[in-house]
């Protein structure tokens, strides 16, 4: 189990709470979407939709937060032979390409495979790093800071924090 106590994005919605993890560069965050309910998953999973989530983006604001998230190593893997041939690249894959600044025999691809890999264990998600000044006025009231504590099904997402594009979205059943 991750946990630490830092500043990261936090937004509470009506049946949800949602947590935002900076990367490295600030330019790829995480956002962990952890329903209020324990059964609340699939609908929550529901009500994400494309307009929903680049609004969660904007909501999230700055402030002190105790995290306490699950380790988990999620994998994917796909060849993408089939989608580039069905995107017009098939003179790559059948020898109809020209490759002779590289070699003098006549080569082709094989297969272009992608793999995406997203960690979180007991230091943080891989990659991860935030890095924060904490400046107040006296006078301000501290806010109390609040608990994510992740002990459900949640959805975690990895996207450009500028664009608000998803690179990976994943869903977490078993803890």
């Amino acid at each position: 189990m991750m946990h630490k106590e830092f500043r990261f994005g936090y937004y509470e919605g009506g049946s949800y709470t949602v947590l935002q993890l900076p990367y490295v560069g600030r330019q790829v965050a995480m956002m962990v979407l952890l329903p209020r309910s324990l059964e609340g998953i699939d609908e929550l999973e529901h009500e994400l939709t494309p307009e929903l989530f680049q609004d969660l983006t904007r909501q999230v604001n700055p402030r002190k937060v105790k995290v306490a998230l699950p380790k988990f190593k999620f994998e994917y893997t796909k060849s993408m032979k089939e989608t580039l041939k069905s995107l017009g690249l098939s003179k790559v894959f059948d020898g109809g390409a020209e490759f002779g600044g590289m070699s003098d025999s006549n080569l082709c691809v094989s297969n272009v495979v992608h793999k995406a890999v997203v960690e979180v264990n007991e230091e943080g998600s891989e990659a991860a790093a935030a890095t924060a000044v904490m400046i107040a006025k006296r006078c301000m009231k501290m806010l109390e800071t609040p608990n994510f504590v992740v002990n459900h099904p949640f959805l975690f997402s990895i996207y450009d924090t500028e664009s608000s594009a998803v690179l990976f979205l994943g869903r977490i059943n078993e803890l």
